[in-house]
């Protein structure tokens, strides 16, 4: 529930093309109605808006917030399309998913 799963929403109107709802979502949530707003939950709508820098910028953030999501990353095919990009590997040193201790 919450403002995190209007991410989710937020996602799946962008992956669907309803982009005016994907960014009616967003504007929510960067507003923060309703309550705090994860960072993760704004990054997942940019990724599916294919905003990848914004996508990365909150990303980064959400690291520090815990987003859980951001565990699977090297798994979920929905992050495929941040593959070929050098910032994916950043992030997974942030996450300390790239072997490093």
């Amino acid at each position: 529930g919450g403002l995190g799963s209007r991410g989710d929403l937020g996602y799946a109107y962008a992956a669907s093309g309803d982009r005016a709802s994907a960014m009616r979502v967003l504007r929510e949530l960067e507003a923060g109605t309703g309550g705090y707003t994860p960072a993760g939950a704004i990054a997942w709508v940019h990724m599916g808006l294919g905003d990848r820098d914004h996508a990365f910028q909150w990303f980064d953030k959400a690291v520090t917030e815990n987003y859980q999501w951001l565990n699977y990353v090297r798994i979920w095919r929905v992050f495929d399309p941040l593959r070929q990009d050098p910032r994916i590997q950043q992030l997974e040193r942030k996450l300390r998913l790239d072997g490093a201790r």
